[in-house]
C-alpha cells in the first residue's frame, strides 16, 4: 500500500476530485502528483521544496498548486476524523522537521492555519 492510500485509508477515504477542484487540479492529478511527493515529504532528510520542486518538473503541474496539495490532503484527512498519530502525524512532523530548515514558508506556512483549526 502506498503512503497516499495509507493516508486515505486512515482518514476513512478522501475525495480527490474536491481537493483538486480547490486547487485547479483533476482528481488524477492530484493522486499522481501526492503519490509521488508523500514519499519525500515524509523522508526526514529531504528538503520540502526541492522535493516539491523535483515532483512539479516530472509531473508538470505547477509548483504553487504543488505546495498547497499536502496540506490540502491534510486538511482533509483531518476533516474526516484522521488522528494525529500515523502517516498524517508523520507527515505534519516531517513539515515541521524536514531538512529544509525553513522559516515557516512553503508547505509548512500553508500547514499553519489547518494547525490552528484543528483543535
Amino acid at each position: 500500500m502506498g503512503m497516499l492510500e495509507e493516508l486515505a485509508e486512515q482518514a476513512g477515504g478522501l475525495d480527490f476530485g474536491a481537493i483538486g477542484e480547490k486547487l485547479g487540479l483533476s482528481a488524477e492529478q492530484v493522486q499522481a502528483a501526492a503519490s509521488q511527493l508523500l514519499p519525500h515529504i515524509a523522508d526526514p532528510n529531504t528538503d520540502n521544496d526541492q522535493a516539491t520542486q523535483a515532483v512539479a518538473a516530472q509531473t508538470g503541474i505547477d509548483f504553487s498548486q504543488l505546495s498547497a496539495l499536502l496540506p490540502a490532503l491534510l486538511a482533509a484527512a483531518g476533516s474526516k476524523g484522521g488522528d494525529a498519530g500515523g502517516l498524517l502525524g508523520n507527515l505534519v512532523s516531517s513539515l515541521g522537521g524536514g531538512a529544509s530548515g525553513g522559516t515557516g514558508g512553503g508547505l509548512l506556512g500553508a500547514l499553519g492555519g489547518l494547525l490552528d483549526n484543528k483543535n
